[in-house]
């Protein structure tokens, strides 16, 4: 969670933000960031905006602080 947002990652490396309320579930959007992602169910790290995330074979850190 960050800023009242979900932050997920699929175990073939998609990644979705979401909203989560009392209500339900809201995606907000998707990404693939590892293409034919292998095991990409590791623990994510969100530091000064940027996401540092995994798969078996490759890491890659996105920034998204916007700015």
């Amino acid at each position: 969670m960050a800023d009242g947002l979900m932050l997920l990652m699929d175990d073939r490396g998609q990644l979705t933000l979401a909203e989560v309320a009392a209500e339900g579930y809201r995606r907000l959007g998707q990404v693939e960031v590892f293409p034919d992602g292998q095991d990409a169910w590791g623990p994510m790290a969100l530091v000064s905006g940027h996401l540092v995330l995994r798969d078996m074979t490759r890491m890659a850190c996105l920034d998204l602080s916007g700015g």
